[in-house]
């Protein structure tokens, strides 16, 4: 296993790379990814074996032949970057030159509190890229508590990091007053719709469950609110 600390672009125009080694027996042949070299020749190891990994090296003599599977390490070149982030099934707006993300969940203050284990989905511009959340590591379709990660549900640090570099965003979750501050409905109901403490939409709720409703109204107003479900109509 060897490093050449070059990135993976880099390495595909080295096609003539001086490979120098030596043997026990000065009377070896020695093959790699099926052509005969000698120490000093220049190798196209972009041609041989799976890529860089479990490349052949075939070391043979008078005695007996022994074969090594070769690991050239390079290194990704592509910067860290998000492309999506859901959080409850609600996608986030993230806005890669302020490193921002915001979404709103359209629950009440309240209720986001028992959301202990939200399902977060995301997808990165480098699939080698880890990402925490909180300063917790995660993976895509996670549960995240988020009532216990950054300053409230402002500030939240999303870190994504690669071989490259590391870059952080800065997560706002948008709530809503459940006090004085919401305005009274008038309007007509349009819609009910009910969602799991994971905040994933069931489509058919059963008796003796907890929920969060959200309804809608025919003035776009939204109001949520968390119910145990006694008795379908």
């Amino acid at each position: 296993t060897l490093d050449l600390g070059i990135s993976n672009s880099i390495f595909s125009d080295l096609s003539d790379v001086a490979t120098y080694f030596t043997t026990l027996d000065e009377e070896t042949t020695v093959t790699i990814g099926g052509v005969s070299v000698t120490t000093g020749d220049g190798v196209d190891y972009s041609e041989t074996g799976n890529g860089l990994e479990h490349i052949s090296v075939v070391v043979t003599n008078s005695v007996d032949a022994i074969a090594y599977d070769l690991t050239i390490l390079t290194h990704n070149d592509v910067p860290p970057a998000l492309t999506s982030f859901t959080v409850g099934g609600v996608d986030g707006t993230i806005d890669p030159s302020e490193g921002t993300i915001t979404l709103d969940l359209g629950i009440s203050n309240s209720i986001f509190s028992d959301l202990s284990d939200v399902a977060t989905y995301f997808t990165t511009l480098d699939e080698e890229t880890t990402v925490t959340i909180g300063g917790v590591s995660v993976t895509s379709g996670d549960g995240v508590d988020y009532s216990e990660t950054g300053n409230g549900l402002e500030h939240i640090a999303v870190v994504i990091t690669n071989s490259v570099d590391a870059i952080a965003y800065d997560l706002t979750i948008l709530t809503h007053d459940d006090g004085t501050g919401l305005t009274t409905v008038n309007a007509d109901l349009v819609a009910i719709k009910y969602y799991n403490i994971q905040g994933i939409e069931v489509a058919n709720p059963v008796e003796n469950h907890l929920y969060i409703v959200k309804k809608i109204y025919s003035d776009h107003t939204v109001k949520t609110e968390k119910i145990i479900i006694n008795k379908l109509k």
